[in-house]
């Protein structure tokens, strides 16, 4: 009975099912069939974007001229938000439809009639939701997969930087040294990168476990990225960067200061020359270099000059990551799924069916909002904790990509509640409009 429900339900709500099924999955396309033509965009800007201001302000925000085209960025970017949007609109106009709708309309006579528990009728409407959400999710799941599998060509190629990925070209740069002449071009600007990517690391993991006020840490890599050279005397400049070596005296933290200063130009002066140095450089930020090899030819001279395989090669300078975005789409279904269920409950405490589709929307937009306000300002930045959409983890180019602990355990806690106070609801609601 449970399951004739079920199939009533879906078939009487087959138009608004049917929409809130397209309507996604052709926007989600209709995004995708752009990407080529943003990344020709893109192409073009490739000499305005060069520009070394600009450069400096990307490397700020841990970005490249590359960031914005590359094609699974692209995809979360114009696709991620807004497809959870579209998704749980939907899901709470088909809420309205199941459980607010029928009572205003008086349609709900045929079912509450049949010697079934409202419980059980509770479980085959909500059910209707679950198969809606996993399906819609399953379609752009595979709309997005086909387009970026389809246009993944026009993506630049990024280096994959797995723990594995990493030993294995540490072992292939340690058996031929001399090979990164060969593969780099070992000049200033990569010897300033990764020292940035370096003093970044190293500052951002003191100011965090410290009470060092981030402003000091962006004071002095900003120092670095304008005039990289001036930067010891910058730190000598001010006491306030004592705090950054936990230093008190400030005779130690001057001789300190000018032994890294030494360090820092003997090191520049025998990078391009001495492959001890460029090795111990790039065992400290293998991405800084392998982020120079943009084009197959610098790739595919790489491996030869390092005797690295195709396979190899394959999987250290990929388009997307497909277990990412595999993550991603899992995520986006638990936030749908917690959000829906809890606009549910909202249609079914509303009393005699007074929820309108109005309502639940206005309801999921404010969810958006909410989201969009902890965004903008690191001041409000708690307010977003108290919108799921937040819990979505869009930086899918991160190598060790994954949702929180704490987010999954309040997803959970939504649909549970929610599923609960909604079949207690439904099972005491007065019937009679």
């Amino acid at each position: 009975m449970m399951l004739d429900i079920t199939l009533m339900e879906i078939k009487r709500l087959k138009k608004t099912l049917i929409t809130g099924l397209l309507a996604p999955a052709f926007y989600s396309l209709l995004i995708m069939v752009f990407y080529t033509a943003f990344a020709g965009a893109m192409t073009e800007l490739g000499g305005i974007l060069d520009n070394a201001s600009l450069q400096n302000l990307l490397k700020a925000f841990s970005m490249d001229t590359n960031t914005f085209s590359y094609i699974l960025n692209y995809y979360v970017a114009y696709n991620g938000v807004y497809m959870l949007i579209m998704g749980i609109v939907f899901a709470s106009i088909l809420s309205v439809h199941l459980f607010s709708k029928e009572l205003k309309d008086g349609t709900y006579e045929f079912i509450y009639s049949n010697p079934i528990r409202r419980l059980k009728i509770f479980v085959s409407k909500a059910a209707v939701i679950v198969i809606y959400l996993l399906v819609l999710n399953i379609m752009v799941f595979f709309v997005g997969l086909i387009s970026i599998e389809a246009l993944k060509t026009k993506s630049p190629i990024f280096p994959w930087l797995s723990d594995e990925n990493i030993e294995m070209v540490v072992n292939k740069v340690d058996k031929n040294p001399e090979g990164l002449k060969e593969a780099f071009i070992l000049d200033e600007t990569i010897f300033y990168d990764v020292m940035y990517s370096g003093l970044n690391s190293q500052f951002s993991e003191i100011s965090s476990v410290s009470s060092i006020d981030e402003a000091v840490v962006t004071d002095l890599l900003t120092v670095f990225l304008l005039d990289p050279d001036n930067i010891f005397d910058e730190l000598l400049s001010d006491p306030k960067y004592m705090a950054l070596f936990n230093l008190e005296n400030e005779e130690i933290f001057k001789t300190i200061i000018e032994n890294q200063k030494d360090n820092y130009f003997n090191m520049k002066n025998h990078f391009s020359s001495d492959m001890t140095v460029a090795v111990s450089m790039f065992k400290s930020s293998p991405e800084v270099f392998l982020k120079q090899l943009k084009t197959s030819d610098q790739i595919n001279n790489f491996g030869e000059v390092f005797n690295i395989n195709s396979k190899e090669l394959d999987n250290l300078y990929i388009y997307y990551s497909f277990t990412n975005y595999l993550k991603l789409s899992i995520t986006v279904f638990w936030v749908m799924l917690s959000i829906a269920f809890f606009i549910m409950m909202i249609t079914i405490i509303i009393p005699k069916g007074r929820a309108t589709t109005g309502v639940v929307t206005g309801i999921a937009m404010l969810i958006y909002i909410i989201n969009m306000i902890g965004n903008i300002t690191e001041k409000a930045k708690v307010v977003k904790y108290f919108s799921p959409l937040s819990y979505v983890n869009m930086d899918v180019m991160a190598i060790k990509y994954h949702t929180e602990q704490w987010s999954i355990v309040v997803m959970i806690l939504i649909i549970a509640i929610s599923v609960v106070v909604s079949a207690i609801a439904f099972e005491k609601s007065d019937l009679i409009a």
